[in-house]
């Protein structure tokens, strides 16, 4: 279904069809690079806080809050593109 939907966005936009594929692998190649360092950090963190005890809690947190807003962005993207400007053409929302 995520590709159904973001391909025709992404050309729509103006992306090149040989770098489809590269916007897709964008993803998967920044988990590769982030998520070890990501767990390097949270591996020498050591928080003594009563709300977050042990070593990964707030890291947990921290990324539940960031995919929440980012979710909650993507699904309010068309009316906040409309407030910042974009044209109110109903064909390039489709």
């Amino acid at each position: 279904a995520q590709y159904a939907k973001v391909t025709p966005i992404l050309q729509q936009l103006g992306l090149a069809p040989w770098l489809l594929s590269v916007a897709w692998l964008a993803g998967p190649v920044s988990g590769l690079v982030v998520q070890p360092l990501v767990g390097q950090v949270s591996d020498r963190t050591h928080s003594e806080s009563r709300f977050f005890p042990g070593k990964r809690r707030l890291w947990m947190w921290c990324g539940m809050l960031g995919l929440s807003l980012s979710s909650i962005t993507m699904a309010f993207s068309p009316n906040i593109g409309l407030l910042l400007g974009d044209p109110d053409d109903p064909a390039l929302l489709a």
